[in-house]
């Protein structure tokens, strides 16, 4: 059983730079290796939504561990996105409800 301390006993300065090349590693061998497979359409499907699904279990778990303005915050977030199709507006929503919500109802 790996020792639970261990992410946080590495320095920072090693962590730092040992994501940013695992991310980078990523994003640029990514293209030249997806380039070279074929994939069934089944698949590509999978690839397409795979992005999707990120994101959303990231919002979930930030979700989970805050409050109600945050939830209210993306639900109305949710409801402009498919109203309008925008992200921008979406996001704009969504932030200006956080930010009035903390402005007018501290606590």
């Amino acid at each position: 059983m790996p020792d639970a301390s261990f992410p946080s006993s590495l320095p920072i300065w090693l962590i730092v730079p040992l994501v940013a090349g695992i991310v980078f590693a990523t994003r640029a061998l990514g293209p030249v290796l997806m380039a070279k497979a074929a994939f069934s359409p089944r698949v590509t499907r999978f690839l397409d939504g795979l992005a999707i699904s990120v994101i959303v279990a990231m919002v979930a778990t930030a979700l989970a561990k805050a409050g109600p303005r945050e939830a209210v915050a993306v639900a109305l977030a949710a409801t402009v996105m498919l109203t309008t199709r925008s992200v921008f507006w979406a996001m704009i929503a969504g932030v200006a409800l956080a930010a009035g919500w903390s402005h007018f109802l501290p606590g």
